[in-house]
């Protein structure tokens, strides 16, 4: 079993600026991980395992997907698609036990390296099994066509991430 987190503003108008609720969310690590792990908590109160569920989380919903990591929950699995990439709340985070897979591009405004760098030092850290794809001259939100294909605004549509993290998450569902 899977549940998709996906963050999304209908363009033309808003898609580009961060929106105020991702702003939010991002301030609220705490009410984060508790609404994650409610959800969670729903899930396997229909029976579905925890520890067969994997996560998938786009731009703020990977931040969540990975926040619901930090509950110490077991996951089968994360995978977080052009994923906001923080840990605002490091002090109250427990290990992540799941294994995650990391799609970003190299181009991503909303995730610079240094974002990556600290994830995978935390990561490393705690021993967590991990794998982190960055994809060469790929922006943010790169799985959506509707966007274009310009970079130079840091969010574009990318036809060949857009397969590979296609052919990723397939494998580990």
């Amino acid at each position: 079993f899977f549940f998709f987190l996906f963050s999304y503003v209908s363009p033309p108008f808003g898609f580009y600026a961060p929106t105020a609720e991702a702003i939010r969310v991002r301030g609220a690590v705490p009410e984060l991980r508790a609404a994650m792990n409610a959800a969670l908590m729903e899930l396997t109160a229909q029976d579905v395992e925890a520890d067969r569920t994997a996560v998938i989380g786009t731009s703020v919903g990977g931040l969540a997907a990975l926040e619901l990591g930090r509950t110490g929950v077991d996951l089968g699995a994360i995978v977080v698609l052009w994923g906001i990439l923080e840990n605002t709340a490091a002090d109250t985070a427990q290990p992540i036990s799941a294994p995650i897979t990391l799609l970003q591009g190299d181009l991503d405004p909303l995730t610079p390296a240094e974002a990556r760098d600290s994830l995978v030092a935390e990561l490393d850290a705690q021993g967590v099994d991990y794998d982190l794809q960055v994809f060469e001259g790929v922006a943010h939100a790169f799985p959506l066509p509707f966007i274009g294909t310009d970079t130079s605004s840091g969010f574009a549509y990318d036809d060949a991430s857009t397969a590979a993290s296609l052919a990723l998450i397939q494998a580990i569902l």
